[in-house]
């Protein structure tokens, strides 16, 4: 009896130490035989596609399809003559005028107004190619002149001691554009006028020359 009660106590305690490794063995996931995940690859040749992302403010670039034909701007239309406008020159310091000549050449008028100063460079003016419906002559004209003119306005240049109300205006004769020089009034000490008057629009060039400095207006014949 004793011996049978000691067999039942060592059936127990066995019992009790390998409850724990059944129920463990139990609950373990069956992996076995299961090949190991892997990481995705991509499939050659295929590349993921992003979006583009614009920061505000930015305009997207666009790039061109390869094999599209390029697109190429076209050329801005040459300016009408009547509206040519040429400006140059330096603002600051007195100009004295010390001559002034008229000159007629093969395929062009020119008008020189000579300086007495001996500078690197000439005074500020502008070139403006007018007519009197856009801008009415400030002054009295000789309506034979016409009604088309090229306004020189030079800054800071004085005529104190040349005569250019004797000298003014002068009406050129034979000549295929280009009517008549007078004086443009103006209503200011600082600047000094002259209108080139034409007989019909012209496109005309300004040549800045120096030592001595003066100003040459070529009237280009159509």
């Amino acid at each position: 009896m004793d011996r049978l009660s000691q067999a039942s106590r060592w059936i127990l305690v066995a019992s009790l130490l390998l409850a724990p490794l059944l129920l463990a063995a139990c609950r373990a996931p069956d992996t076995a035989g299961l090949p190991s995940p892997q990481p995705p690859t991509a499939t050659p040749g295929d590349t993921p596609s992003e979006s583009p992302i614009s920061t505000p403010g930015e305009s997207p670039v666009e790039t061109p399809t390869p094999g599209a034909p390029a697109t190429t701007e076209a050329p801005s239309p040459t300016p009408e003559p009547s509206g040519q406008r040429v400006e140059g020159g330096t603002l600051g310091g007195v100009w004295n005028l010390a001559a002034m000549r008229c000159g007629k050449h093969p395929n062009r008028f020119r008008l020189v107004l000579e300086m007495a100063e001996t500078r690197g460079t000439v005074p500020y003016y502008t070139a403006t190619l007018t007519d009197e419906a856009t801008e009415p002559f400030p002054g009295e004209r000789d309506p034979a002149w016409g009604s088309v003119r090229i306004d020189l306005v030079v800054s800071d240049l004085y005529a104190y001691d040349y005569p250019l109300g004797d000298r003014l205006p002068i009406e050129v004769e034979d000549n295929p554009v280009v009517t008549a020089v007078a004086m443009l009034p103006l209503f200011d000490d600082a600047l000094l006028g002259f209108s080139i008057w034409l007989a019909s629009s012209a496109a005309f060039e300004v040549h800045e020359l120096t030592d001595p400095a003066r100003l040459a207006v070529d009237v280009v014949y159509p």
